[in-house]
């Protein structure tokens, strides 16, 4: 958890070099770190390392692109569904199962081990969308790939819209 939001912290020491070797190029879209993450595709049981992992990634990403865009810089944070990479694979590692979990992670260890070579989600497509997108005058902060993500994603603000509307009243009750 802490190797993947620290090496991607690290990656940005590059923008200020970059940004003097590209001075003249300022306005246009320079990729920095990509953070790559289910985002709110959902948590995932049996996966609470990997969701925290990825959702300080996303909160740097998020700051950083407020940080950079003054020197015309941008951020994109890609949000991909399952594509047929090795994720689930044979190179995934595997914690034993703990029977007192299988209630809440036997689902989704299942899925994981079930969906190596079946996902839908070609990973030349996402990188063509991806490089498509870096080439946009006005790239997206975030990118959702993927019909799975889109639909997540969508009913993830669905359930946030809803406890928002659903408890805004005592929310509002806090102000003085």
């Amino acid at each position: 958890m802490t190797v993947s939001a620290r090496s991607s912290a690290s990656g940005t020491k590059a923008i200020p070099l970059r940004r003097r070797l590209c001075a003249d190029r300022a306005s246009r879209v320079t990729p920095t770190p990509a953070a790559t993450r289910p985002s709110r595709l959902g948590t995932l049981p049996g996966f609470s390392a990997y969701c925290a992992a990825k959702f300080a990634l996303e909160g740097m990403s998020e700051a950083l692109a407020a940080e950079v865009a003054p020197f015309g810089v941008r951020v994109l944070i890609v949000e991909p569904g399952a594509f047929r990479t090795e994720f689930g694979g044979h190179r995934m590692h595997r914690s034993e199962p703990i029977d007192a979990y299988r209630v809440s992670t036997g689902a989704t260890r299942a899925s994981v081990d079930e969906m190596d070579g079946a996902q839908p989600g070609d990973p030349a497509k996402a990188a063509q969308a991806i490089l498509q997108v870096l080439d946009h005058d006005e790239p997206p902060l975030r990118l959702a790939l993927g019909d799975d993500a889109v639909d997540s994603i969508r009913a993830h603000h669905e359930t946030l819209r809803a406890d928002l509307d659903g408890w805004e009243k005592l929310s509002r009750t806090t102000s003085i």
